[in-house]
C-alpha cells in the first residue's frame, strides 16, 4: 500500500486466462524487443504521429460480424503489425480529424451493435471522443472500455487533447463517469512504465487519477473500474502482452511474461 500517494496496490497471481499471444515463443519476443524503443509522442500530442513497430506475421483475417473496435495511434490499425487486438482495428487516419481536437470522426466508423472499444497510446483519444460524439444507437451497446497504457499527465497536458475534453483542465473525468454510471459497463486500463507516472521512482498514476478517473473514485461505479499494472513494463509490450483484452475484455488482471504478477491498483477516495 502506498498511503502518501493515495492509492492501494495488491499483488495477485490470477491463471493466465488471457495470454494468447501472437508471439509464441520466449526468444522470438526477446528478438523482437531489443532495441525497439517507441518514441513518447505517440502517447501525447494528436499533431504527431510516430513510425509503429512490428511483430513478426501477418494480420489476422477480419471478422464479419463486429463485437470489438481497437483505436491505433498509428495508420497500422492494429498499432503493431502481427496482432489482433479486436475484430476490426482502425487506423489513426480514420479516427483522427484534420481539425485539432475534434471529436468528429471517432464514431463514423464503428459499426453499431460494438459492444467492446480499445486503444493504446493515442489511441486513447479515439475511444474518448467516440464517447463524446456516437449516436445512442452505438453508444448504448457499448458495455466495455480497455485502455493499453494510455499515458501520463505530461501526455494528456501541454498540447495534449485530453485536458480539456470535458471543459478547460476538466480531463476526460465526466465523460467516463458518465459511460460508467451503468452498472453493467466496465473500464479496464492496463498500465506500464508511461501510465505509471513515476515520481522519484515511485508510480504515482497521476494522469489516469486526474485526469479520467476523478469522478469515479470513491463512487460506486468504482467497482467497475480494473486497473492493472505491470512495473516498469515497456509501452509497446503492454498492448504486445494483452491484445487480446481488446476482443475479450479481461474481469480480473492476467499475469504477465514469464508469470510477472499484476499489481492491481485501487485509489482511495
Amino acid at each position: 500500500m502506498s498511503e502518501t500517494l493515495g492509492y492501494q496496490v495488491e499483488n495477485v497471481y490470477p491463471p493466465t486466462l488471457l495470454w494468447r499471444q501472437a508471439i509464441g515463443s520466449r526468444l522470438a519476443r526477446a528478438a523482437l524487443i531489443i532495441g525497439l524503443a517507441l518514441p513518447a509522442a505517440a502517447c501525447g500530442s494528436a499533431d504527431v504521429e510516430a513510425a509503429p513497430v512490428s511483430a513478426p506475421g501477418s494480420s489476422a483475417p477480419s471478422n464479419p460480424e463486429t463485437h470489438s473496435v481497437f483505436f491505433s495511434p498509428y495508420e497500422v490499425p492494429t498499432g503493431i503489425k502481427g496482432i489482433k487486438p479486436a475484430d476490426t482495428s482502425l487506423p489513426l487516419n480514420s479516427w483522427k480529424s484534420s481539425v485539432r481536437c475534434s471529436p468528429d470522426r471517432a464514431a463514423v466508423n464503428v459499426p453499431e451493435g460494438t459492444t467492446s472499444l480499445s486503444g493504446w497510446s493515442l489511441g486513447r483519444l479515439g475511444v474518448l471522443y467516440f464517447l463524446q460524439t456516437a449516436e445512442p444507437a452505438k453508444l448504448e451497446s457499448v458495455r466495455s472500455i480497455t485502455l493499453f497504457d494510455p499515458g501520463n499527465a505530461d501526455n494528456f497536458t501541454g498540447g495534449g487533447c485530453d485536458e480539456n475534453i470535458d471543459g478547460p483542465g476538466q480531463g476526460a473525468n465526466g465523460l467516463l463517469a458518465d459511460w460508467i454510471a451503468d452498472s453493467n459497463h466496465h473500464l479496464t486500463i492496463f498500465s506500464g512504465e508511461i501510465t505509471e507516472d513515476k515520481v522519484d521512482g515511485q508510480a504515482t498514476f497521476n494522469g489516469i487519477r486526474r485526469y479520467y478517473l476523478a469522478q469515479i473514485i470513491g463512487q460506486p461505479a468504482a467497482s467497475q473500474l480494473l486497473i492493472c499494472d505491470y512495473p516498469d513494463m515497456a509501452h509497446e509490450d503492454v498492448l504486445l502482452n494483452f491484445a487480446s483484452a481488446g476482443d475479450n475484455p479481461a474481469d480480473s488482471c492476467p499475469t504477465g511474461p514469464n508469470d510477472q504478477p499484476a499489481n492491481v491498483i485501487t485509489f482511495a477516495s
